[in-house]
């Protein structure tokens, strides 16, 4: 996935590197009890003669939760036996060209990631993510049990079996596997009695169930709370109630999405009705996105400051980093912004500092091009009413070229200069809705592509792909002079 959340968390947690040379260092691995192979072949062959499956361990040194998985389980010799006795062990780095054809083959991507294979090389489980001693052997044991293993449950479901019961236990190896469960969870809830939903039997699968406000569980679990916090608890129900409307939250605290005031509106009567308490952290989330909305960026700093302590790092700082993609600002809330985020990266080191010192310069970059914070249509007539053209970046946040251009080319003086006399110049992230609108009506098939229109959105010019600031100025002086 390429939208910004997801491209910066990616960030925060992990390091890239392109060798096989840990960046860890020897300590990474001097602990690992594990006695693996290397070979994928050599598996196949033991574990015919061995009638054991493979533990397939799909490794990639740059990411933080592999090395996790080294410190914390991997290390534990008493577990290493019981993996040696059990299972030929077989780790792939999926960075390497030898490796990349087998993680293709079982779909090894998300990091970390294990596969249990039979002698013939079949998968009968799968494990998508770390998990602390004892779980993950229980885990494991599940895999050397015929009765529990994905194939198996698979043919029981694919024959009809559709006891609830059941139904749970194969949710729950779909679910460790990152299987799509939502159709499995809606039979299990179509047998459920309406007077036993609040049984804690039930509550892990309603919550897996109903993930947004809108679902008839969760408007269930609201209207019913005395009930579900008396078999589940009042942290357990509260930490989802809010864990909802976090994730509705967060794109508008971001800024990944358009301010809607009347969703705001929508989310403070909800937010009234689950009835949690004042301290709990999604009122200041929920004011956060709502200062940002408003352009209230003094009060946003204040509730950020003050209210966001115990946060987890990587959330707040992809709310503070996006505070860059501000554009149009006045100079005194711009220096507001600049300073806070000066103050909040005075202790970082690593690619976090360079994330928020690229949003220190996107928010400083007073000689370059000065980019609009209006829509696409309030452009249009802004256009009409100094009589310019507009200048449309149609980008994506992963895009190399793109970045490029932003970096390298707009902020230069000599961009500025001309592009602020002549234009009102756009960026639209491609990958947003009204990017996603705009792409096809503008057919944009490649990053960057850059449009010169004039105040009716009517095509003067178009430029793809990235060049220096020389051969870009000449181009686009030519447009304009030819339009």
């Amino acid at each position: 996935m390429k939208k910004t959340i997801l491209a910066l968390c990616m960030v925060w947690g992990i390091i890239f590197i392109g060798t096989a040379q840990s960046i860890y260092g020897d300590r990474a691995s001097a602990n690992v009890k594990m006695k693996y192979i290397s070979s994928f072949e050599e598996a196949l062959k033991r574990a015919k003669a061995e009638n054991k499956p493979i533990f397939l361990c799909g490794f990639a040194d740059w990411a933080v939760p592999c090395h996790a998985m080294n410190q914390v389980v991997f290390s534990d010799q008493k577990f290493a036996d019981w993996m040696d006795e059990h299972f030929v062990n077989l780790i792939v780095d999926i960075t390497s060209r030898e490796g990349q054809p087998w993680a293709q083959k079982y779909n090894v991507i998300t990091m970390p990631h294990y596969v249990v294979l039979n002698p013939k090389g079949d998968v009968i489980f799968r494990i998508v993510g770390g998990h602390k001693l004892p779980d993950f052997q229980n885990l494991l044991s599940m895999a050397l049990n015929p009765k529990t293993t994905l194939p198996e449950l698979k043919r029981q479901y694919d024959n009809g079996e559709r006891n609830p019961k059941f139904l749970m236990k194969y949710i729950d190896v779909m679910s460790i596997a990152d299987e799509p469960v939502t159709p499995i969870l809606s039979e299990l809830f179509s047998k459920v009695k309406d007077k036993d939903l609040s049984k804690k039997e039930y509550w892990n699968y309603l919550t897996k169930k109903a993930q947004n406000d809108e679902d008839e569980l969760f408007k269930k679990v609201i209207d019913r709370k005395t009930e579900f916090v008396k078999n589940n608890g009042p942290e357990s129900v509260n930490k989802y109630l809010a864990g909802i409307y976090f994730g509705k939250l967060f794109p508008y605290a971001c800024g990944t999405k358009p301010y809607e005031p009347h969703l705001m509106v929508d989310i403070a009567l909800n937010l009234n009705k689950c009835d949690l308490p004042d301290t709990n952290a999604v009122f200041a989330l929920y004011e956060i996105a709502k200062f940002r909305g408003e352009k209230k960026y003094s009060q946003m700093v204040d509730v950020m400051k003050k209210r966001t302590q115990g946060w987890p790092p990587d959330f707040i700082g992809n709310i503070d980093v996006c505070l860059g993609e501000l554009k149009g600002l006045p100079n005194e809330q711009r220096n507001l912004l600049i300073d806070y985020l000066k103050e909040r990266s005075e202790n970082l080191q690593g690619p976090a500092l360079k994330y928020y010192q690229q949003a220190i310069q996107n928010l400083a970059n007073k000689e370059g091009i000065q980019f609009t914070d209006l829509n696409f249509e309030k452009a249009l007539k802004q256009a009409a009413q100094e009589k310019k053209l507009i200048f449309m970046d149609c980008y994506t946040v992963w895009c190399n070229p793109c970045k490029k251009m932003n970096e390298q080319v707009f902020t230069q003086k000599e961009a500025g200069d001309y592009f602020n006399t002549h234009f009102i110049s756009l960026k639209i992230d491609m990958e947003k809705k009204e990017g996603l609108e705009l792409g096809k009506k503008y057919e944009v098939e490649a990053y960057p592509t850059m449009f010169v229109l004039d105040s009716d959105g009517q095509v003067i010019g178009k430029l793809r792909g990235a060049r220096d600031l020389k051969t870009f100025m000449k181009e686009i002086k030519k447009i304009v002079e030819n339009k």
